[in-house]
């Protein structure tokens, strides 16, 4: 398969399965024990809080992700897109996506259009990031790094989850609830691409990045 073609199909593949979840609040229609069409409202999920332009920025992962690699190849980092592996194949999510809690070992690469001063591909880290358990959903937060992510990751599949949070900057305590300051938010998919290798892949954040993608491995392997 051509890289053209492998990059349409990546597109396809994330467009149709991010419209197919709907990315919608509302209600779910069942039936009554008479057939009637009863209305009943389901408990707030993930796509109830999302705001638009961070929906937006999901249904589009598939173009960012698209048009980041070839920024990078532009910029002559090609090799290094191949070393990196499943980490940057935009197919490469495995089953049992959710990560066990605990503390985990972080690195980003952060691709945008590159110039003369300013590299397309850039890794920074590595940083400490920590997965917490909740009844109901599990908590991602970068610990340290200039630019530190935190939020919910909510269950989608059994091979992909959707982070939703926002970035600390700084001496910033901890990140802003999300929603709070929209320049802050940060939308994301988490995704298992090996033995106890884990990806976050955020579209066009705030730092004005294209892509971001940011590895976790369990800081006791």
């Amino acid at each position: 398969m051509s890289r053209d073609s492998a990059s349409s199909q990546a597109r396809r593949c994330y467009a149709l399965a991010l419209t197919a979840l709907g990315l919608l609040a509302g209600c779910e229609t069942v039936s009554d024990v008479r057939g009637r069409a009863v209305v009943e409202q389901r408990e707030p999920g993930w796509r109830d809080i999302l705001q638009p332009a961070d929906q937006a920025r999901l249904l589009g992962l598939g173009t960012s992700w698209a048009t980041a690699l070839e920024q990078a190849r532009r910029g002559g980092f090609s090799r290094r897109i191949a070393n990196e592996g499943a980490l940057l194949d935009p197919q490469a999510g495995l089953s049992r996506a959710a990560p066990a809690p605990g503390s985990y070992r972080c690195r980003l690469i952060r691709i945008r259009p590159g110039s003369r001063r300013v590299p397309a591909f850039v890794v920074r880290g590595p940083y400490f990031c920590d997965v917490g358990a909740a009844p109901d959903y599990l908590s991602l937060t970068q610990q340290t790094g200039p630019e530190r992510p935190g939020g919910h990751l909510w269950e989608d599949s059994d091979s992909r989850m959707i982070f939703i949070g926002a970035a600390a900057r700084g001496r910033d305590d901890g990140p802003p609830a999300y929603g709070e300051q929209p320049d802050r938010n940060v939308v994301g998919v988490f995704e298992r691409v090996g033995q106890f290798r884990y990806r976050l892949v955020l579209p066009a954040p705030a730092s004005g990045a294209t892509l971001e993608v940011i590895e976790l491995i369990p800081a006791l392997t």
